[in-house]
């Protein structure tokens, strides 16, 4: 719940974030305007999921009649909150990216790189290769990782830098 209420408060700090964007009295281009609309949407997203989330984990902590039905409704509660979480996690990403983007496209494609590579390893783990490198305890960073880190911001700023010339 905590962990939930952390990222609700960051989703709110974002979109503040965004919205003293737009009040602010500076001419944005449409490249501009589009990033920071696909943000808002990508934070309304998040936050309404964030707020089914805590819907559902607030029944967890309630007591029911037997064992049973306390076992069962918490792992029905658990279990619907699963999916909400990862979609709010990943539009609160997308709209942290985009409003990267907004500054500085070398640091959202930097950023994209980073939660790529780390992101990977957590979200689609090879088991059996998890199970032997339990017992080894060496995590090496892979060189596809590397050459995505440096190599895509490079490319933007090319692609961009031709675009704009």
């Amino acid at each position: 719940m905590l962990v939930i209420a952390i990222l609700i408060a960051a989703t709110i700090i974002i979109f503040d974030q965004i919205s003293n964007i737009w009040l602010s009295s500076d001419q944005l281009t449409l490249w501009q305007s589009t990033i920071l609309w696909l943000g808002m949407m990508s934070l309304v997203v998040s936050f309404t999921c964030l707020m089914l989330c805590v819907d559902s984990l607030d029944t967890i902590f309630n007591r029911f009649s037997n064992d049973l039905a306390q076992n069962i409704l918490t792992d029905y509660f658990y279990s619907y909150t699963i999916n909400p979480r990862y979609a709010a996690t990943a539009s609160m990403y997308l709209a942290m990216i985009l409003l990267l983007a907004y500054h500085s496209e070398i640091l959202a494609t930097l950023a994209i790189g980073i939660v790529f590579c780390i992101g990977y390893h957590f979200w689609f783990p090879n088991i059996p290769i998890e199970i032997s490198s339990i017992k080894e305890k060496k995590k090496r960073l892979k060189p596809w990782c590397v050459i995505l880190i440096i190599g895509f911001p490079v490319l933007v700023r090319i692609v961009t830098y031709i675009t704009y010339a």
